[in-house]
């Protein structure tokens, strides 16, 4: 059937190269990693969720707002715009994890990016139908490649929203006594106590 060119690496691949047990494992292998792209994807709409409801809830809180406006350059202003700051950067941070992460000029059979870019549905089935089962097990493996590049850069992301996540409600907390209090003396004459 002679050499086809099909895997993103721009590799050769020939008739007979992998058994099939190497084919079961580019099955196995896709299907996690789209399992782990997939949670990434939902752990980031759960940490945008939650820091945007704490976002939310804090900027509707009076006391707080009080609290951060009374004196900009107190500790527990200070603390509390960081904490804000934090939450905001967890959700862009979340929303950076779901963004797309498609490789530039990719080629081959798999990747919808390049398969869009041949003439017709046709054309396609033609490219498939040249290749044998070793060079669509290449193309999946090197599919894998790019899914596995794909998990690693949201997961990196990831990690980094939880921890600004989680250093933005540790600090909230620091300064829910003071929240709490009655003590916050305010510009807003309603909220004072007199």
């Amino acid at each position: 059937m002679g050499s086809t060119n099909i895997g993103t690496l721009g590799q050769y691949m020939t008739e007979n190269e992998f058994p099939r047990w190497q084919t079961d494992f580019a099955s196995f292998e896709e299907s996690y990693l789209r399992h782990y792209v997939a949670l990434a994807d939902t752990k980031a709409a759960a940490v945008f969720g939650l820091s945007s409801a704490i976002f939310a809830y804090m900027l509707s809180n009076q006391k707080f707002l009080d609290l951060i406006t009374a004196d900009w350059t107190s500790e527990r202003s200070i603390v509390g715009s960081i904490a804000i700051a934090g939450l905001v950067l967890t959700a862009f941070h979340s929303i950076w994890v779901v963004m797309p992460r498609l490789p530039k000029g990719a080629e081959g059979i798999i990747f919808f990016g390049a398969v869009k870019n041949l003439p017709s549905g046709l054309a396609y089935r033609q490219k498939v139908a040249e290749c044998s089962e070793s060079q669509l097990t290449a193309a999946r493996l090197d599919h894998c490649y790019t899914l596995a590049q794909i998990c690693w850069s949201k997961y990196v992301v990831l990690r980094r929203a939880i921890w600004i996540g989680l250093s933005s409600v540790i600090l909230l907390v620091f300064i829910s006594p003071s929240i709490a209090s009655a003590d916050v003396v305010s510009k807003n004459p309603k909220s004072c106590r007199s």
